[in-house]
């Protein structure tokens, strides 16, 4: 199996990296060859990262590591989590103590694309 584990920030994956690497960025372990990939902060540089690496390759599975910029302050970091419903957190604004995503604010309609 190819896997690609992806973080924004190296302090977000630095304990598995310590772990998996000696030498160089690429690495197997249990005859599954693993590569990390750290893309900058923020879905921005995530998505443009992903955009350039994931078509160049065959990967058989990819994992995003981090702290994800939750709103809720009771998950500690390194808290494992299963994420059941996502908002975009760059898609929308503050108010006060609330977060508006687009849908909210009645920018977009909840069948709209890329949500349909």
């Amino acid at each position: 199996m190819k896997l690609l584990i992806v973080a924004g920030t190296r302090k977000e994956i630095e304990p598995l990296e310590e772990y998996l690497l000696e030498e160089d960025k690429k690495r197997k372990f249990c005859n599954h060859a693993i590569e990390l990939m750290i893309t900058g902060p923020g879905s921005t540089f995530t998505a443009y990262h992903l955009g350039k690496i994931l078509p160049a390759d065959n990967w058989d599975l990819a994992i995003n590591f981090g702290i994800c910029g939750s709103f809720k302050s009771e998950l500690q970091i390194g808290t494992t989590v299963n994420v059941q419903m996502d908002i975009f957190g760059d898609l929308g604004a503050e108010d006060d103590n609330d977060f508006l995503d687009l849908f909210k604010l009645k920018l977009l309609g909840l069948n709209d694309f890329p949500f349909e």
